[in-house]
């Protein structure tokens, strides 16, 4: 609602103001009769509350009382709410994570919480459309009818599995304007570790061992094969350590052997390991190819058909 004042002077009074009062008017109640004014009275009228309107036009702002009572003065009063849109959009970083499904298909979610001024006090606007919205993979989020002037902050309540995200504007807070589309961005990045593959030579008869060893890392993350460097396929030497990089934080990697020369089956230490993110985010696995000795005893015997 808002309130209307009506104030109303006359020379042949004293004093000389006979009506100071302020009308209430709502939508629901759009229109006040006010009744026994002083003929000839001049009146004016100013609106106190806008009920958060962003435009008033009062016409007209002066009035002089008819004294004739049938030939009443209509003053309008036009209040005006515009409306603006504040468009939410998503922006997935970090290769390779960044174009693999689970990213690209998971459903982000984003709420929306606004407040204006209206009469003096900060309230609340209630969202059309609800102040939840899913975004997904890298989309947008449109929330439309929003009263012009009004501060929002926007806020991601479900990230998926970005290991951090960021909002342009930092705060997340824009102010809606007036018929245009004001924008925050929501950054969800998706960092990387590295998993490195160590190779050791054991045993009596290490000598023997092929110089050269070729194994292969695979890794998924959330499900996901993870495209690695030469399909994963390394080549490791006796005490050489092999680092594979850009592995998604979170992805799960193990290594297989496609041929271990001879050596006794040794599958890797541990044989899974999980890329961390942090101060420590190169996980190792161990592949260790162990080659005993073994004696071989020859027995000659010698028959006869000698007599």
């Amino acid at each position: 609602s808002s309130g209307v004042r009506l104030v109303c002077t006359t020379t042949d009074a004293l004093p000389t103001t006979v009506y100071d009062d302020v009308l209430t008017i709502s939508k629901a109640s759009p229109t006040v009769t006010v009744s026994d004014l002083a003929s000839g009275a001049t009146c004016t009228i100013s609106e106190t509350a806008q009920g958060g309107a962003n435009v008033v036009t009062i016409t007209p702002t002066t009035v002089v009382v008819d004294s004739t009572p049938e030939s009443a003065q209509v003053v309008n009063v036009f209040n005006t709410f515009r409306v603006g849109t504040v468009r939410v959009t998503k922006v997935l970083s970090g290769s390779p994570a960044n174009s693999l499904a689970p990213a690209t298909g998971f459903d982000y979610e984003v709420s929306l919480a606004c407040t204006r001024v209206v009469n003096g006090d900060t309230v609340s606007v209630v969202i059309p459309g609800g102040a939840t919205r899913t975004i997904t993979g890298a989309g947008t989020a449109d929330y439309t009818g929003l009263p012009t002037g009004a501060s929002c902050t926007v806020s991601e309540t479900v990230d998926g599995h970005a290991t951090s995200a960021t909002l342009t504007p930092t705060d997340g807070t824009v102010i809606v304007g007036n018929g245009t589309t004001v924008g925050v961005t929501v950054t969800n990045a998706f960092a990387n570790g590295s998993v490195s593959v160590h190779k050791s030579v054991s045993g009596a008869a290490e000598s023997f061992a092929p110089t050269e060893f070729v194994a292969t890392v695979s890794c998924e993350w959330q499900g996901t094969a993870v495209p690695l460097a030469n399909d994963g396929e390394i080549t490791l030497t006796d005490d050489e350590t092999v680092t594979l990089n850009n592995v998604p934080v979170g992805s799960i990697c193990s290594v297989t052997e496609e041929d271990a020369g001879q050596a006794l089956p040794n599958p890797s230490t541990p044989a899974t390991v999980t890329v961390t993110d942090g101060t420590t985010p190169t996980v190792t696995l161990e592949l260790s190819n162990v080659y005993n000795a073994a004696s071989l005893r020859v027995t000659k015997t010698v028959t006869s058909d000698a007599s």
